[in-house]
């Protein structure tokens, strides 16, 4: 849990910048590229394991997986993070942690406003 608060913080900074004015078009480098691809193996890993008898643990590394390598791409040094593709897993492992039955709300990403991550319906909370 903790890795997902560290993660949805540090998306909750920078949606709060005005990052659609930085990021006219698809700016991607291969950095971009490649935690793209990991979510998208994450997404198709999510799926695969729910189909397979609602297999939970599966999922949920999947999830953790990619948690990971976002807060990887976060640290790299010199790099410009697409905010848009982390805002996408951000909202994706939201998403899938409310199926689960983890996070309740309407906060698109986060643990929700109420809770002990930042949420993104809410300006209330600032981690």
């Amino acid at each position: 849990r903790t890795l997902s608060k560290v993660f949805f913080r540090a998306v909750q900074s920078l949606v709060r910048d005005d990052y659609l004015s930085q990021e006219v078009g698809w700016r991607m480098g291969d950095v971009d590229h490649k935690l793209a691809e990991a979510y998208l193996a994450a997404r198709q890993s999510v799926h695969d394991n729910l189909l397979d008898n609602f297999n939970t643990k599966d999922a949920m590394g999947a999830l953790l997986k990619i948690i990971n390598e976002a807060n990887a791409y976060l640290r790299t040094p010199n790099a410009q993070p697409s905010t848009l593709l982390l805002r996408a897993i951000a909202t994706y492992v939201t998403e899938i942690l409310k199926v689960f039955g983890v996070i309740d709300g309407a906060d698109d990403f986060g643990f929700g406003s109420g809770g002990d991550g930042a949420g993104s319906g809410s300006e209330s909370y600032i981690g």
